[in-house]
């Protein structure tokens, strides 16, 4: 049980601290969600609140059109 053992952390703080251990490099974060086709028009309507007449709009805008149309 590493995480609630202090023994364990204190071992951890003192091994990096000898240069023995690395931290782990931070990920990389997610790549953000491509354009999928508009839910409200299919690209159909050029004056659509959502897609703006592009036929495709990012899930978040689209997302954000369900909760206020609800």
């Amino acid at each position: 049980m590493l995480g609630g053992d202090p023994v364990c952390l204190h071992r951890a703080a003192y091994w990096y601290a000898q240069g023995v251990l690395e931290l782990d490099p931070e990920p990389e974060p997610p790549a953000s969600a491509a354009p999928v086709v508009c839910f409200r028009c299919r690209g159909a309507a050029a004056g659509c609140p959502v897609c703006h007449g592009a036929g495709v709009a990012a899930l978040p805008d689209q997302a954000a059109a369900l909760r206020l149309a609800a």
